[in-house]
């Protein structure tokens, strides 16, 4: 299994609408599905950056959701969290695949 974090702030990134997150690549494509750990009473979405004035939704993340694995790719998809809810401080979110 492959485990992968990434740090999200509170609120969005500076000079960001939503963005809350560096953008970051999954290190490889999941095989089943990919679970989320994360604080207890945060929500936030998984967005793929598209190149275009649109990003893609794809998940909206929370403790225990699990991503269905045709949602998500390795590769030069670039990935991002944003428009956190219920965050007062940074949090990690740990992919798990």
């Amino acid at each position: 299994m492959t485990e992968q974090t990434v740090k999200s702030q509170d609120k969005p990134l500076s000079g960001e609408l939503n963005r809350s997150s560096e953008m970051f690549k999954f290190k490889s494509t999941p095989k089943g599905y990919t679970s989320v750990a994360m604080p207890e009473g945060i929500y936030c979405v998984l967005e793929h950056h598209n190149g275009a004035s649109n990003d893609n939704v794809i998940y909206i993340l929370y403790r225990g959701a699990s991503i269905p694995k045709d949602l998500v790719a390795s590769g030069n998809n670039n990935y991002y969290l944003s428009a956190p809810q219920g965050a007062t401080a940074a949090f990690d979110v740990t992919f798990t695949y």
